[in-house]
Formats: C-alpha cells, sequence, structure tokens
C-alpha cells in the first residue's frame, strides 16, 4: 500500500476481502472488496485532496467511469478523516 493510503479509516465489524491501489478516471484511489456480516460491497476510496470540491453528481460520473460499476449499482459516498469512501455493489449475503 502506498504512503497515500496507508493511514485509512478502519471500518467497524468489516472484514476486507480483497484491496489495492488503483486509477479511476485519472484520479488515484484504493479499491476494496468487503464484507461487514449482512452484505458485501465495493468501496473506491480517494483522499479528499485528490477530488477537491467535486460535487456528488460530479463523483458519481467519475466512479461510474469505471467498468467495475455497474450503471444499476447504488453509490452512497461518506468522507472521513480525509477520505471519501463511495461504496458500490452492495449485495446481501
Amino acid at each position: 500500500m502506498g504512503l497515500k493510503f496507508s493511514h485509512l479509516p478502519e471500518r467497524e465489524c468489516t472484514t476486507v476481502i480483497f484491496e489495492h491501489e488503483t486509477v479511476v478516471g485519472g484520479v488515484k484511489a484504493f479499491h476494496q472488496k468487503w464484507y461487514d456480516g449482512v452484505i458485501t460491497a465495493d468501496s473506491f476510496i480517494f483522499s479528499c485532496a485528490d477530488i477537491g470540491e467535486m460535487s456528488e453528481s460530479e463523483l458519481d460520473r467519475l466512479v461510474r467511469s469505471s467498468p467495475m460499476v455497474p450503471e444499476s449499482s447504488e453509490i452512497a459516498v461518506k468522507k472521513s478523516d480525509g477520505f471519501c469512501f463511495v461504496d458500490f455493489n452492495r449485495k446481501k449475503v
């Protein structure tokens, strides 16, 4: 894990299944696949400094530019400790 994403806040009661650094629409990101006991989901995590004052609709377009995000996928955005978490592909298990 590079320095940019080495201090990600941990999600309580969540198990990370897979993670790696990537680029989404030209912006550095960290991709996680995770499980919280009820659902599995993917997240793209961006540094807030890299996305600046991007609106939620601009962030939505950025995330949907990835082939990993189907058109039908709902997207949830949460900012915490200088990072922007964008969850998608949420599925109950």
